[in-house]
C-alpha cells in the first residue's frame, strides 16, 4: 500500500544467554535441553509475524561438522517448544518453520535453542572429549502488518557462547588475584598470588602435580603451587567428584635493578588434568575459560 512503512525486525542477544562454559555429556544416552543461545525478535515500524527462523550449530574440535555432536535442534518461545529439527551432514543451518509467532509493534519475542547431544564414549561418538559447540540466529522469513514480506532483511546479531562438552572435566573459578612491586636498591621484583578453586565434574578429577602452568609478560617468574581440599596420589591431586579444591599460586617475578621499567603481569597459561589417576596423557582446558586468571600490571624493571 503506497505511503504505509513497512515493518523490520531487530535481532538481538539477550542478557540471559548462557556465558562459555562446560556442559557434561553421557557416554551412553542422549543428553537433553543444553542451552546454547537465548535472543530476542522486537518488531519494528508496524506488528509482524513470523513465519520461519534460521539457526546455525557450529561445532569445534575433533568434529566441525555439529551432526556428528547433535542429534536434535529445539526452539522455544518462552517455556514453549515450537519447534524442533534435526541437522543434516555438513549442514549448519536449521530452519524452523510454520512458526506464526506475532509480534506487536515494538515488542520483543524471547526465544531460546536447545539441543540434544549424542553419546560421548570411544566406542560410538564421532567427537571426542572437548569438542564445543555454539548456535547463532542465521535467517528469517516474516510478514508485516500490510503483508509485505520480510526475507532475511533485520538488523543486529545473536550469537551463542561456546559450549564445550566432556564427560568428566574440572570448572575452574578465579577467587582472586594481586601483584604489588618491592623495589629497593638492590631488589626489583612482583609479587604476589593467584587464587583459583576446581569443582571436579562428572567424576574423580586428576591435577598433575607439575600441571599447574603458568607465564609472565616479561622477566623470570618463580611459582609456588599450594592446594587444599585434595588428596594426593603418586603424581597427582586427586578432586573427588562434586568436590572442589582451592588452588593458590604464590608468584615472584624477578626483574632488574639496572633494567628498564615496563609493565608486567602473570597468568595461568593451563592446567593439565585427567580423569584417570594412571593416565600418563593429561588433558588441557579452554583457553577461552581461564583468559580472565590473570594477574593486575605493574611496572617493573626488566
Amino acid at each position: 500500500m503506497a505511503g504505509v512503512a513497512e515493518g523490520a525486525v531487530k535481532v538481538a542477544k539477550s542478557s540471559d544467554s548462557p556465558d562459555e562454559a562446560i556442559e557434561l555429556v553421557s557416554e551412553s544416552s542422549t543428553t537433553e535441553g543444553i542451552e546454547l543461545l537465548v535472543f530476542e525478535l522486537q518488531a519494528k515500524v508496524t506488528a509482524v509475524t513470523v513465519d520461519e527462523i534460521d539457526i546455525d550449530v557450529t561445532a569445534t574440535g575433533n568434529t566441525d561438522d555439529a551432526s556428528d555432536i547433535v542429534s536434535a535442534v529445539r526452539l522455544y518461545s518462552g517455556t514453549s517448544l515450537i519447534g524442533t529439527e534435526t541437522l543434516d551432514e555438513g549442514n549448519p543451518t536449521v530452519t524452523f518453520a510454520d512458526l506464526d509467532l506475532a509480534i506487536a509493534k515494538d515488542a520483543k519475542k524471547t526465544l531460546t535453542v536447545k539441543v540434544d547431544a549424542r553419546e560421548l564414549n570411544d566406542e560410538t561418538a564421532y567427537y571426542a572429549e572437548g569438542d564445543s559447540i555454539a548456535a547463532a540466529f542465521s535467517g528469517i522469513y516474516a510478514e508485516d502488518a500490510s503483508e509485505n514480506v520480510i526475507d532475511d532483511e533485520f538488523t543486529g546479531t545473536a550469537e551463542g557462547e561456546d559450549m564445550y562438552l566432556y564427560t568428566v572435566a574440572p570448572e575452574l573459578t578465579l577467587t582472586s588475584a594481586s601483584l604489588a612491586t618491592t623495589r629497593t636498591e638492590t631488589i626489583e621484583e612482583a609479587d604476589g598470588t593467584l587464587v583459583f578453586k576446581v569443582k571436579a565434574l562428572g567424576g574423580d578429577v586428576y591435577v598433575d602435580f607439575d600441571g599447574v602452568l603458568m607465564d609472565e609478560t616479561a622477566g623470570t617468574g618463580t611459582y609456588d603451587v599450594t592446594v587444599t581440599g585434595a588428596t594426593e596420589t603418586d603424581a597427582n591431586w586427586k578432586i573427588a567428584e562434586d568436590a572442589t579444591a582451592t588452588f593458590t599460586v604464590d608468584i615472584l617475578i624477578a626483574g632488574d635493578v639496572n633494567g628498564d621499567s615496563q609493565l608486567v603481569r602473570a597468568w595461568l597459561d593451563d592446567l593439565q588434568w585427567n580423569a584417570d589417576d594412571d593416565d600418563a596423557v593429561y588433558n588441557g582446558v579452554p583457553a577461552s575459560l581461564i583468559e580472565d586468571f590473570e594477574t593486575p600490571a605493574k611496572a617493573l624493571k626488566i
